[in-house]
């Protein structure tokens, strides 16, 4: 299912609002420009809300230049039409079809944008890498960009509301090999350098979990294998879905920032292996997500949304 709601939103909508913008039914100027106003606008949502590194980070880029292919055309095969003319239902259902894609498309970017904005009181982190290309599969401040904002009015789960999901991507843009494998070892993100984010000292560690197979999840610990690092300016980080055995500090020991602290893995309650990453405030509860969710700056690359890329040497 999964697939296939991928290659729906990345490749079937596209490729129809592609057609649909180019294609001879259209019998005036007026038409054309809804359609042009409607594709326009799914294609520009699709380009910043989809997940990209599912077909090719790179793919993306593709996206408008074939849409503007695709207006041009269109736009000449109707260059000799009228403004007006009488439309028969079928062009009176693409006017309609216009509209109503206008009209989802424009609330949706509304949404999109929306996430750009930081929220209060954010804490800022190192990021947790050094070194490869790295992708924000969920992150920003708006919920069709980031899914863990749906656990905001959760009592046990909110201290995730910020939270960042992060994969990393080879020199062409992939994730994996493959769309979906179940190897994780498929995954570039599987087996990479951890490191912390903070001064601070280690809270509670989990290190035991298996590492699974997508799309199997392990929805009885939902972080996996795990750290929980208590932050110098008193704060708190977790970081999730280890590799199994590969965490390498102790609970109760300092760490600075840049000490290695294991291994991404494929633990826990996850669709594939990645970086959870979120900040919370100091909490007297043993619960990993259930304090006051802090936003997250990462120094020398800020707030992050959604198919932003970050590349270190």
């Amino acid at each position: 299912m999964l697939v296939f709601s991928i290659l729906v939103i990345s490749v079937v909508i596209p490729l129809y609002m592609l057609y649909w913008v180019s294609n001879g039914r259209t019998k005036n100027k007026s038409q054309m420009v809804i359609k042009t106003l409607g594709s326009g606008l799914v294609i520009l949502a699709l380009y910043l809300f989809n997940n990209w590194a599912f077909v090719g980070y790179y793919l993306r880029y593709l996206l408008p230049v074939l849409f503007v292919v695709a207006v041009i055309y269109g736009w000449m095969r109707v260059w000799n039409q009228p403004w007006r003319s009488r439309l028969d239902i079928g062009q009176w259902g693409t006017v309609f079809g216009g509209i109503f894609l206008m009209t989802i498309s424009g609330l949706l970017l509304v949404n999109i944008m929306g996430s750009r904005i930081v929220p209060d009181h954010p804490v800022e982190l190192e990021f947790p890498f050094q070194q490869g290309i790295f992708f924000m599969a969920q992150a920003g401040s708006s919920p069709a960009l980031n899914g863990h904002m749906a656990v905001q009015s959760e009592p046990e789960l909110r201290g995730q509301t910020w939270a960042l999901d992060i994969l990393q991507l080879n020199r062409f843009g992939y994730r994996a090999s493959g769309i979906y494998p179940e190897d994780p070892q498929q995954y570039v993100i599987f087996n990479t350098s951890v490191y912390a984010p903070c001064n601070g000292v280690v809270r509670s560690i989990e290190n035991n979990l298996p590492d699974l197979h997508p799309p199997e999840r392990d929805q009885e610990n939902l972080a996996g294998n795990y750290l929980e690092i208590e932050c110098e300016h008193g704060f708190i980080v977790v970081l999730a879905h280890l590799k199994q055995e590969s965490i390498l500090v102790e609970t109760g020991e300092s760490v600075s920032i840049n000490t290695r602290l294991g291994l991404t893995g494929n633990s826990g309650n996850t669709s594939e292996p990645h970086l959870h990453i979120h900040a919370q405030a100091k909490s007297e509860s043993k619960g990993l997500l259930d304090a006051d969710p802090l936003p997250i700056l990462f120094r020398n690359h800020g707030w992050l949304v959604r198919n932003d890329i970050v590349r270190l040497p």
